[in-house]
């Protein structure tokens, strides 16, 4: 059987001392990930904003989004706080139009940490540039980069929703490594689970074809066999 075309937008790294040596990746584990629950991985490069996208959402079964860098709040309608860290907003542009057209075509959409995010803004979202900041009493949920499986803090899930079905279980331990959070609510949202201090941390839409995660289920997997369950509802839908 023909296994489901899964496409995974790059981030792009300048080389400052070499530009031309400057690289476009994914890292490993969303690669992997998709491997394993059956899904056939596809690398779509960074690129400015051009009828090629078209070609891209014809050709994928479904759309991975990914981690990376801050979207550029100007997408979102908000000038830059002194917190934000580095973005690209050609790959901005990108994962939002190409989540916007997948929804057109009627294809499903997973986002992981930022890919969640970027669903939330193409839908009409907002962020909370830096959580610490923000003024809601929420701790940090940047966990030390070097322990990428190790569980920071619980979220507690709603039931009947895909995470309740994927985990059977309303609370779970989960990693995180990221230091902002949604704030308005994109267009045909819901949020489905939220973290012990109350940072939405997965959604879907109402479409049950587009959905995402606050936390890094693909640097789990491996220790917590559970987490590719994500995966592997996703792979599922693209099947179909």
């Amino acid at each position: 059987m023909k296994k489901p075309l899964i496409g995974i937008v790059a981030s792009f790294y300048v080389n400052r001392d070499n530009e031309p040596l400057s690289t476009q990746s994914v890292s490993r584990d969303y690669v992997r990930g998709i491997i394993k629950a059956g899904g056939m991985p596809m690398i779509i490069p960074v690129q400015e904003k051009s009828p090629m996208f078209d070609n891209y959402e014809e050709m994928m079964d479904g759309l991975l989004l990914t981690g990376g860098g801050d979207i550029t709040p100007s997408v979102y309608g908000a000038e830059k706080h002194e917190k934000t860290g580095f973005t690209d907003l050609n790959k901005d542009v990108l994962e939002i139009e190409l989540t916007r057209k997948m929804m057109e075509a009627g294809k499903p959409v997973f986002g992981i940490c930022r890919g969640f995010q970027v669903i939330n803004v193409a839908l009409g979202g907002t962020m909370y540039q830096d959580i610490l900041t923000s003024g809601k009493g929420w701790h940090n949920h940047a966990g030390e980069m070097a322990f990428r499986s190790r569980p920071l803090h619980s979220i507690k899930i709603d039931r009947d929703t895909r995470m309740f079905r994927v985990f059977g279980k309303e609370e779970i331990e989960v990693n995180s490594f990221h230091h902002q959070a949604l704030d308005r609510i994109g267009e045909g949202l819901k949020i489905t689970a939220v973290s012990d201090d109350g940072i939405p941390e997965a959604l879907e839409h109402e479409n049950g074809k587009v959905w995402g995660v606050e936390f890094h289920p693909e640097n789990m997997f491996d220790a917590y066999p559970e987490f590719l369950g994500l995966f592997r509802s996703f792979v599922e839908d693209c099947e179909r």
